[in-house]
């Protein structure tokens, strides 16, 4: 869509000014910002001066630049030229605006303006100008100002500055200075790299004869006849825009900078693990919707993992991707609940050495259940963090986490009331690399966590969380299949029914079970059947406070032990470790496995 729009009035005839105003008096533009007599529309500038050419050119990838009077700009760069007059009518503004509706990113995109100026030429030749420059050229798309120029004799007698033009190669000299007066052109090159998908480009030219001047660089323009008061500065500076709603992002885009690369999947990751930057939108705000490749309204491993793909082998993202956009929901896409298909769970624990009551290590398989190819896995294993110490490999231990699958992540976090949390992650090493193999109905170890197990003590059961925080970010358990998807896995952990404080579960509360786990706690006596009954108190742990607990309720009227008490039931938190077993809550019926014989 090409449009041509203007500021102000269109001065039709030539304003009545005074001659030391040095007006300029405009007649009209073409539809691509051309004027002077060259195209039919007459410009004029100062006492007697006038514009035979202005012309802008655009240079794109794979041939010369464009001269936009030529009309061959391509449809899909929305264009629209727009002046103004300003000063007391000593200032013409002209903008020459671009927006880049392709859909892509295009490189190495240069614009350069081309003003040629006669002054005076009613009572002068057309050959006594000569042109001045001053300031600071600037240093490519970093900056709005003009990056190169060049005066030069326009090719009437000699001068290549058409040619310069075409190839957007202008040679950064002033041929026509004042010891050598001719005939005077002038050009300007914006150097603008990359043109985003909905960038706005917006180069402004203000030709003054007054002197003022935008950015820091300019050409001046004056005629050799002292005669002659009339002066032309030239200038201009660049602004860009994103042309979309505030918000708009380009899915995976994580550094905001338009181009889907190594770059955006290693700040996710950074992101996800370790606090870094946060993912920002096509206006540099930060926006997790622009980190969530997946677009399941969750930020995990399978970002990374997706992103990464994107930008090594052209994994489709869902839209905003191609250009920024809005977000177009917020559907959690199943992630908001457990997928029961995929699952995890605990292997045989290892204690080495099995037996002995000192420098004991624990060492925990860890398995899933999955009918699909895994790329990736983000896991959080509850331990008990009285008794056990997580590894340490600075200290000269083993991996925490010891996988041969790829590469690994293992963090200790506060984890519940019980203790510590493990953030385990897992992923492919390479795009399109597979962790583990769908298998579903035979669960595969992934790999072990290790601890060194406190002296004299027992392991008591393993959890698994839905998530946790952990270095600002709530990290969530996920199995990630081979296309990105993330599964919310269900536990193997089962959940059995007690009455709490029948510490030796034989179906009352009575002094018995206070003499259970004093027994237990400091005789070595029997293990019991279920933690979570020993917990009278409800605490969360097992010491002395839950026997006295019982006993002050049996006797001497204390409070009312927590349930699920008096009839059997289900711990309803807070979240423990303690766990139970499925012969817990006596009696069974006949035929039961847990009523023997």
């Amino acid at each position: 869509m090409r449009s041509v729009t203007g500021f102000c009035v269109l001065f039709v005839a030539v304003l009545v000014v005074s001659p030391s105003a040095r007006a300029i008096t405009v007649s009209g533009f073409g539809p691509f910002g051309e004027a002077g007599s060259r195209h039919g529309r007459e410009l004029g500038v100062g006492d007697g001066g006038e514009v035979f050419e202005l012309d802008f050119f655009l240079k794109l990838p794979g041939g010369d630049s464009l001269q936009l009077s030529d009309g061959n700009l391509p449809a899909e760069i929305e264009f629209a030229f727009a002046y103004e007059v300003a000063g007391g009518s000593t200032d013409l503004l002209l903008r020459y605006s671009f927006t880049n509706r392709t859909g892509a990113p295009i490189d190495d995109v240069v614009a350069l303006s081309f003003l040629d100026v006669e002054i005076d030429e009613a009572t002068n030749s057309f050959s006594n100008e000569y042109a001045e420059v001053a300031g600071s050229l600037g240093s490519g798309a970093a900056d709005g100002d003009p990056d190169h120029f060049e005066v030069d004799e326009a090719g009437f007698v000699f001068g290549d500055i058409f040619e310069h033009l075409f190839t957007a190669e202008l040679d950064d000299t002033n041929a026509v200075a004042a010891g050598t007066p001719e005939c005077v052109s002038m050009a300007l090159a914006f150097e603008l790299g990359r043109f985003e998908p909905l960038e706005r480009i917006d180069v402004e030219i203000l030709i003054s004869s007054d002197g003022d001047t935008l950015g820091s660089f300019s050409i001046t323009q004056r005629d050799s006849d002292p005669d002659s008061p009339t002066a032309i500065t030239y200038s201009g500076r660049v602004a860009r825009t994103i042309d979309a709603p505030a918000g708009s992002l380009r899915r995976g885009d994580a550094d905001g900078d338009a181009a889907l690369d190594a770059d955006d999947a290693a700040r996710i990751l950074e992101n996800l693990f370790h606090g870094g930057l946060a993912a920002v939108d096509c206006f540099g705000v930060p926006s997790a919707d622009a980190g969530d490749a997946n677009d399941n309204e969750w930020i995990t491993i399978a970002d990374y993992l997706a992103a990464r793909a994107a930008a090594t082998s052209g994994f489709a993202l869902p839209p905003p991707a191609a250009i920024c956009g809005e977000d177009p929901d917020d559907d959690q896409r199943g992630f908001d609940v457990v997928d029961a298909a995929f699952s995890v769970e605990l292997g045989p624990i290892e204690i080495d050495p099995p037996r002995g009551p000192t420098d004991r290590d624990v060492f925990v398989p860890v398995l899933v259940d999955t009918p699909r190819a895994l790329t990736g896995l983000t896991l959080i294993l509850e331990f008990d963090a009285v008794n056990l110490t997580p590894f340490d490999p600075s200290q000269g231990d083993f991996p925490l986490f010891d996988s041969t699958l790829g590469r690994t992540l293992a963090r200790v976090v506060d984890g519940s009331v019980a203790g510590g949390a493990i953030v385990l992650a897992l992923w492919a090493e390479s795009d399109g690399g597979v962790l583990v193999p769908g298998d579903a109905g035979n669960p595969q170890e992934i790999g072990r966590v290790g601890f060194h197990l406190e002296d004299f003590a027992i392991v008591r059961p393993f959890g698994w969380a839905e998530d946790v925080e952990s270095a600002g970010q709530v990290l969530r358990a996920t199995l990630v299949d081979e296309s990105f998807a993330d599964h919310h896995p269900a536990s193997s952990a089962d959940e059995f029914a007690f009455v709490r404080g029948n510490s030796n579960t034989d179906g009352r509360v009575d002094i018995s079970d206070s003499v259970f786990t004093l027994n237990w706690l400091f005789l070595g006596g029997p293990d019991p059947l279920c933690m979570d009954a020993l917990d009278a108190n409800n605490s969360s742990l097992i010491d002395i406070t839950d026997p006295i607990f019982t006993l002050n309720f049996l006797f001497l009227g204390g409070p009312t032990i927590p349930p699920p008490f008096p009839e059997c039931g289900f711990d309803r938190g807070p979240p423990d470790l303690l766990g139970c077993t499925p012969c817990a809550c006596p009696p069974y019926p006949a035929g039961d496995p847990c009523a023997g014989g």
